[in-house]
């Protein structure tokens, strides 16, 4: 059975399951139904998708993660946010990883609200490119900062439920949202959340709320009526709710400034990161393995929620 709060978590321990059954009761969810309802459907081409709607929430990182869990036979996508980044230039995540297909060098967030039909041809391009991939092979969706609305907008348009649920085009998707301890945070989470529950829109099966405590603790938000909504809908749907803790290891910040991905400590040695970022071996022991262990539970946390296979070898970095 798919464990859904964590009790160190975003639960208000004893006492709150039943008042959350009884905050259920006031949302009104459409219940999904057809072929790419929540949780139904038969299983198809493996679509990972990571984003919400504002930057710094964490999302490059637990992709970087999710990556590290899969074999190499993958398909990475990233759509940047889209803000005439330039042709020339990558996403953050194609900086760090050689294998990933940039898409997002295209149209402008302005010029895609402007005309509907530009945001229509940039994500029906992205529809065939995991419609037509590898069909064994896994598709992770890296979704840049206020990118995820328009997808849900084309989404909605174009009948990508429909196309999807196909024999020929089958996807099982799921999302992981991360999100800061941050009123705006929190309420995007929930209102992508929202969209997507309706299943009329994109064949979502499972969504993961990832709590990143990187910028402080989620317990002053836990009995508001955004994370009260979030934790009924997780009862409702079986959605797992998952705590990323906040890691101060200095090592962290050089990995990010050097464009390294996070996980490619977890094939190296004391001397390796010594040598490297000039480090006294002291410091470089305390550093790899705060590091190391953190990731670790990220890794567990992360693959129990989206029920990955963990003896998959980890992606060589």
């Amino acid at each position: 059975m798919t464990r859904v709060l964590e009790s160190d978590d975003v639960s208000g321990g004893a006492g709150a399951e039943a008042s959350e059954s009884n905050d259920a009761a006031k949302f009104q969810w459409q219940t999904p139904t057809g072929p790419f309802a929540i949780g139904g459907g038969a299983a198809g081409r493996s679509l990972i998708m990571v984003g919400n709607r504002t930057g710094g929430q964490g999302k490059t990182l637990v992709t970087e993660i999710l990556l590290s869990l899969l074999t190499e036979e993958r398909q990475v996508i990233a759509a940047d946010s889209v803000e005439a980044v330039g042709a020339s230039k990558k996403s953050k995540l194609g900086r760090i990883f050689d294998d990933v297909d940039d898409v997002g060098c295209g149209p402008s967030a302005e010029e895609m609200k402007r005309d509907p039909k530009v945001y229509r041809k940039f994500w029906d391009g992205i529809g065939l490119k995991i419609a037509g991939g590898r069909q064994a092979s896994p598709v992770v969706m890296d979704f840049g900062a206020n990118v995820i609305d328009s997808m849900i907008s084309w989404a909605r348009d174009s009948h990508v439920g429909d196309f999807f649920s196909r024999k020929e085009s089958l996807v099982a998707a799921e999302l992981v949202i991360p999100f800061v301890a941050s009123p705006q945070a929190i309420g995007d989470a929930l209102s992508i959340a929202r969209e997507l529950a309706r299943g009329d829109v994109f064949p979502v099966r499972r969504i993961v709320f990832l709590c990143n405590e990187v910028q402080g603790s989620f317990e002053r938000f836990r009995d508001t009526p955004e994370m009260l909504e979030i934790r009924a809908m997780a009862r409702k749907f079986t959605f797992p709710v998952i705590k990323l803790s906040r890691c101060d290891a200095g090592l962290l910040r050089l990995l990010e400034k050097n464009d390294e991905p996070k996980v490619s400590v977890l094939d190296k040695s004391v001397d390796d990161i010594g040598a490297q970022y000039g480090l006294n071996f002291f410091e470089a022991s305390r550093e790899l393995e705060d590091v190391k262990a953190w990731l670790e539970q990220a890794r567990d946390k992360l693959s129990s929620a989206l029920k990955l296979v963990r003896e998959v070898p980890r992606h060589a970095v």
